[in-house]
């Protein structure tokens, strides 16, 4: 790349183009290959906070695929973003970087598209908002601002990333800033890439290589709190010199707003208050280790289809505060692997001193029969208004006070703080609220720490025990 670029439209334009150490560790992590010589990644996801310089980035790995050492025969490299703004920018870097670099002589640079002279092997705008069809048999689709794609514009991604299979070691990069909504692609990606990343998804072709500010950090507490997040999100902050730019936007645009672009922090607009204050989730992180022969109360939070599952284990420590871990399955299409949560339950009740199980009903009939069959004690909470609100307020008041220690898990710490108040004619429970983010782990908490802290077990009898080692 560097060898052959230069620099786009900016400050350095027509120089040669030079990585950062940043982008350069990331593109290692990128190429990097087995011990035949296969590149491991098919899939990545970029994220860094505005300013970052990303879609040149993208441009370059793009020219490296079309022509560099790793490209493929018959190179088809479609670039693409959300709208056709967004993918003239990108493409538009593209051409800059070869009309006016030591490509030149060796690509067919045209509106639309850039062609090798050599032979087959082609690079090309797309922009989701005018859709597209799977005819095509691309090696490499890079997509721009993925927290763009939604709606109908899932659909574009869906199908030219499938149509990456009909061609071997292709690759599907996408960048982005963060988003206000989890229940998207982008949100769906990054969940997939932080289980990954904490070694719960065993997926070493999957990368996401994604930096944001430390969730313990407040912007309101001052000036280098804000610089020292915006470092943090975009690692090439103080290098550009934009850290006054950045300080200067804090003032002008909304905080939300000003979290997701400069922080790379997942946040909703104001309408999906969280029902936590801002802090007493962060406040309550700590070491989690469960002890196999204290009493242990399981919540479980079940779906059938398109949403996630969860479940959270509470343990009381001897200080009085209540331990908790959790586990959180997404959706395999449109289907949860029911299996997968069964086995996960009866691993619980084999390592641990399981009280109870407490599970709604309404999904978790079957399997809960299956369960007690096995000498799991299962009982019955039903998510009626009678029993969440007062849940609710018994978690709000053990996490305010400091009383919950988690491990700081970044899906799960988003999906607590997710939720949302609302209110009902017995008192304010849980909601999705506007933004329709994932919560199921907040709920799972709620039935855990409901349990564990009333100690209205079940009885306990022998066959609690089976199978404890």
């Amino acid at each position: 790349m560097e060898s052959s670029l230069v620099h786009g439209e900016g400050d350095l334009f027509g120089e040669p183009f030079r990585l950062t150490d940043d982008e350069r560790r990331f593109l290692v992590a990128l190429y990097r290959q087995d011990r035949a010589g296969r590149r491991v990644v098919q899939r990545a996801l970029l994220g860094r906070a505005k300013g970052y310089g990303k879609t040149e980035l993208l441009a370059a790995i793009a020219l490296e695929q079309l022509c560099g050492p790793f490209a493929p025969p018959a190179p088809n490299i479609p670039v693409a973003a959300a709208s056709f703004e967004q993918a003239d920018l990108l493409f538009g870097t593209a051409r800059v970087m070869v009309t006016e670099g030591p490509l030149r002589p060796y690509l067919e640079v045209f509106d639309t598209e850039i062609l090798r002279r050599d032979g087959p092997g082609r690079m090309y705008r797309v922009a989701a908002a005018a859709g597209t069809n799977d005819g095509s048999r691309p090696t490499c689709f890079i997509a721009d601002e993925l927290h763009e794609w939604t709606g109908a514009k899932e659909r574009v991604f869906l199908v030219i990333s499938n149509s990456i299979a009909k061609r071997a070691h292709g690759l599907v990069l996408g960048i982005s800033t963060a988003g206000a909504d989890k229940d998207s692609l982008l949100g769906r990606m990054y969940d997939y890439g932080q289980q990954v990343n904490a070694g719960q998804v065993d997926d070493p072709a999957f990368l996401m290589d994604w930096a944001e500010a430390d969730l313990a950090l407040d912007p309101n507490a001052g000036q280098d709190v804000r610089a020292k997040m915006a470092t943090q999100a975009n690692p090439h902050a103080e290098l550009f010199g934009t850290l006054p730019f950045i300080e200067r936007r804090w003032h002008e645009i909304p905080e939300h707003e000003w979290l997701r672009y400069f922080a790379n922090r997942w946040a909703a607009a104001p309408d999906d208050e969280s029902w936590l204050p801002p802090g007493a989730w962060e406040a309550c992180r700590g070491r989690v280790q469960f002890d196999a022969e204290t009493p242990t109360f399981v919540g479980i939070d079940m779906a059938l289809k398109h949403d996630t599952v969860a479940v959270v284990a509470a343990q009381e420590r001897p200080d009085g505060r209540f331990a908790v871990s959790h586990r959180i399955w997404l959706p395999q299409g449109d289907t949860v692997d029911v299996a997968a949560v069964e086995a996960h339950l009866r691993d619980l009740h084999r390592r641990f001193n399981v009280v109870e199980f407490a599970y709604d009903p309404a999904y978790f009939e079957r399997s809960a029969q299956a369960l007690s069959d096995d000498g799991l004690v299962m009982v019955e909470f039903p998510q009626s208004s009678q029993r969440m609100v007062p849940a609710c307020g018994t978690a709000y008041e053990l996490v305010c006070a400091g009383q919950v220690v988690h491990d700081g898990d970044p899906v799960f710490s988003d999906q607590v703080q997710a939720a949302a108040p609302r209110m009902t004619g017995e008192g304010w429970r849980l909601s999705k609220g506007k933004a329709k983010r994932k919560i199921d782990a907040a709920i799972a908490l709620v039935i855990a720490l409901d349990r564990a802290s009333r100690r209205e077990s079940a009885p306990q009898g022998p066959a609690i025990y089976a199978g404890f080692s």
